[in-house]
């Protein structure tokens, strides 16, 4: 009876383990995908075991995504005299019955290039160079992290599309190779440590000691 007993209770024990060891193979093998839905931009991050937190990137490369809403038309178009409203048999752009909007009471936004580069969330060149510019020419170090964050908060940009950006930038210049190897070396390792999950605000001020490393190279 013991050993009857001895020999259920091991072969549980095997099944258990057996259950375990799966489970834990398969909670190793999985990954968990966290999405940021902001009010203008969507991010998504894939965390995996034993890999750094990776951005998931959009079909245009980008770490973000604008926050809208799309309307699917009919399949054959909206064409004149669809309208609903109207009788029609396309897809209502406003409730049926409803009054038209008066084309006076309509407000178009202006496109501009600022527009453009906040729709698809890529960092404005002209605010590059102010940044450039100021880490150039400007030796307080506050002076240059407050330039960075301004332009990074106003126009909701990843500090890694600012690093990419602004060596893109840096590599125009007629400097010698000491200095361009300096910079490009240290924004290709903060860029590694930003895409590893590095603190953000740490890494922008390595930004500074970098870039301002080289401008010192050049002065001797």
């Amino acid at each position: 009876m013991c050993t009857m007993a001895r020999l259920r209770l091991s072969s549980l024990m095997t099944l258990l383990g057996a259950v375990f060891f799966l489970s834990a193979n398969v909670m190793a093998a999985s990954a968990v995908l966290g999405v940021d839905l902001g009010t203008e931009y969507i991010k998504a991050a894939l965390v995996k075991p034993g890999m750094p937190l990776d951005i998931v990137l959009t079909k245009d490369s980008r770490r973000k995504e604008t926050s809208a809403i799309a309307f699917k038309p009919t399949p054959g178009g909206i064409k004149e005299g669809d309208d609903p409203a109207a009788g029609g048999k396309g897809t209502p752009l406003r409730a049926p019955g409803a009054p038209p909007v008066p084309e006076s009471e309509i407000q178009r936004e202006n496109i501009t290039t600022e527009t453009i580069y906040n729709c698809i969330a890529a960092p404005d060149p002209e605010a590059i160079k102010q940044i450039m510019s100021t880490l150039l020419n400007t030796s307080d170090v506050t002076s240059c992290l407050n330039t960075i964050n301004s332009i990074k908060r106003l126009q909701g940009l990843a500090l890694a599309d600012v690093i990419t950006a602004l060596a893109e930038e840096l590599t125009k210049l007629d400097v010698n190779p000491e200095v361009m190897i300096t910079w490009l070396e240290g924004l290709a390792e903060i860029e590694h440590r930003v895409a590893g999950g590095g603190n953000e605000v740490l890494q922008t001020g390595a930004v500074v000691g970098v870039v301002r490393s080289g401008v010192e190279l050049m002065s001797r």
